[in-house]
């Protein structure tokens, strides 16, 4: 008990030494009847630094719980209960014309960092606005129903907007069905964005159907998952990218896209069309299978890099995509592959500008021997080509050939991986 006693002596002197209020958590329920009425009221009665809003389970609608503006304040904003299917924000969607639907704000902080934990925004149009200079983490949160288009606000992101020089840390949250005339669930300009385990499913938008990059900045993306998301871009508008369109330098690791669809443009998967030469840009350890471009006109089914800037592309395994090959690079575009496996595409896989890469350090073409293509298990038999000591050249690349390790022994697969059988699983 004097130990203790001392220890809450001590922190208390501290507190006083250094002019840093205790720690406070401000209760919020959907109902009014917490600590304060709504979320709004906690975010400004906070403190600048140390305080928590917790919010009950439950959904929170209406004046003062949303176009919350956190201000300047590190103010941790987290669901009592941890699960972001129970702690809602509604926006109110629909809007008036050119009315922005926003749940928070988040602004340069000079106090520490802001959080949003385990909350689902939904039905918003930019739900989520990391402002010029702001650098928030937002965990285990989930953007659904977004929706931004016609004559609301014009180019952005649907599920959440990075402004210019912001860095937020987005880790483990899931975009899901939003929609914008932008990025349907993302759109970054000239900011810094850091992803970690972040799943982009069933977003569209017309520049990226799951995410996009523009305006310069750097984004920085590990273990993300793109599926189905749709890119319905005006014909020849140079805004393709099912899954993301990237117009800036980019970091990509260890991520999956999957039955993504451009409409009218290259980049079935994924499309860098940097707006910049000096842009830079890399695919680490990606797996890209089933994606595709609704006009066969098109080439890069699974990839494409277009115009200036330049990229590398490493460990990565491009399979079983439609439209052209399964990677395209246009003339003025520099994009060198290392350790890559191009496979499965009707009418060849390495072709156009590629096509003298294949043969030379470690890339090659072959049956990457999923273990159940048709049951989603993109992992590898033990005897797959991909995996280190099975390459067919002898090449050493070190790591595995795409996202995922071996996961099942030789011939298990439950399905043969032919064209024919991965065709028909995204009719």
């Amino acid at each position: 008990m004097r130990a203790l006693t001392v220890s809450v002596i001590a922190t208390a002197a501290l507190i006083l030494a250094t002019g840093t209020a205790w720690p406070r958590t401000w209760y919020v329920k959907p109902d009014s009847t917490g600590d304060v009425p709504t979320i709004s009221v906690a975010v400004d009665s906070a403190a600048a630094q140390v305080d928590t809003v917790l919010l009950a389970d439950g959904i929170f609608e209406g004046t003062g719980n949303r176009e919350v503006d956190c201000l300047d304040k590190a103010v941790t904003i987290v669901s009592e209960s941890g699960d972001p299917e129970a702690c809602i924000i509604d926006c109110g969607y629909p809007p008036v014309c050119n009315e922005r639907l926003v749940a928070l704000y988040f602004r340069e902080s000079s106090h520490g960092t802001p959080r949003l934990e385990g909350v689902t925004i939904r039905d918003g149009c930019g739900g989520v606005i990391c402002d010029v200079g702001s650098a928030p983490v937002i965990s285990n949160c989930i953007f659904r129903d977004n929706r931004c288009g016609g004559c609301e606000v014009g180019y952005q992101g649907a599920g959440m907007i990075c402004a210019a020089n912001s860095a937020p840390i987005i880790e483990d949250c899931l975009f899901v069905e939003n929609y914008a005339d932008g990025g349907g669930g993302l759109c970054c300009k000239g900011s810094y964005p850091t992803l970690s385990n972040v799943t982009f499913l069933n977003n569209s938008g017309t520049g990226g159907g799951g995410m996009l990059t523009e305006n310069g900045g750097f984004a920085r993306l590990t273990g993300c998952m793109f599926s189905g998301n749709h890119v319905f871009s005006p014909f020849g508008s140079r805004a393709g990218g099912g899954g993301m369109c990237c117009r800036a330098s980019a970091s990509i690791e260890d991520c999956h896209f999957e039955d993504n669809l451009s409409r009218d443009y290259p980049g079935g998967g994924l499309c860098v069309i940097p707006d910049s030469e000096s842009d830079h840009f890399s695919v680490t350890r990606c797996t890209f299978v089933g994606n595709a471009i609704h006009n066969a006109y098109y080439p890069g089914g699974g990839l494409s890099f277009i115009g200036n800037g330049t990229a590398t592309v490493e460990n990565t395994l491009v399979a079983f995509n439609y439209s052209g090959g399964g990677v395209y690079r246009s003339g003025s575009s520099a994009v060198s592959l290392i350790c890559c496996d191009i496979h499965g595409k009707v009418g060849g896989d390495w072709t156009g500008l590629i096509e003298d890469q294949l043969g030379i350090k470690g890339n090659i073409s072959a049956d990457p021997l999923f273990c159940d293509t048709l049951g989603g298990d993109f992992r590898l038999e033990t005897c797959s080509p991909c995996l280190p000591g099975n390459h067919p050249d002898g090449y050493d690349c070190g790591v595995p050939i795409g996202a995922y390790c071996s996961g099942c022994p030789c011939g298990s697969a439950t399905e043969p991986a032919t064209w024919g059988a991965i065709k028909a699983m995204y009719r």
